[in-house]
């Protein structure tokens, strides 16, 4: 994440209601003193982070993973910014954006991925007012001369 977005003047802000959904020892985070001594002089803003954010207790145990990605949901749709780039791992990444329920259900778009996120594959979705995330058509990924309508959306890019 530092190596590809170190540069940027955008905020790189830290949030625990990303944290992966599982408790394995790899889907469980590292305290935040742990992570400021890893990354001293950064970029990245562990602010709202608290002490004891990695444990998986009350709001970030496993079970309560959907109340989670909703509270996401709500301080992402508060934040200012129109494009955003999400960073996250597959569980969490799956439940957020409905992936595992769409592709069963059939409920997927003609160019919309399936099935889980590869390792480090970006994928641009539209957050939509119903709070529904619409992936963007591939055609406008590639596409220097998107439409008026479409640059103004705001974009949420997921890694």
């Amino acid at each position: 994440t530092q190596l590809v977005f170190g540069g940027s003047r955008a905020p790189i802000l830290v949030q625990s209601l990303l944290q992966e959904g599982g408790d394995s020892p790899c889907d469980v985070g590292s305290d935040k003193a742990t992570l400021k001594s890893w990354f001293p002089g950064s970029p990245f803003n562990f602010d709202s982070l608290a002490d004891d954010w990695y444990i998986k207790e009350g709001i970030n145990h496993t079970d309560r993973l959907p109340e989670r990605i909703a509270r996401f949901v709500g301080w992402l749709r508060a934040r200012p910014e129109r494009s955003v780039v999400v960073v996250a791992h597959g569980v969490l990444l799956n439940g957020l954006l409905g992936l595992e329920e769409r592709h069963e259900s059939g409920r997927t778009m003609s160019w919309e991925h399936r099935g889980a996120f590869d390792n480090c594959e970006a994928r641009r979705h539209w957050l939509l007012a119903t709070g529904d995330w619409f992936p963007v058509p591939e055609r406008s990924l590639e596409s220097d001369s998107e439409s008026e309508d479409n640059r103004r959306r705001s974009d949420i890019v997921f890694c």
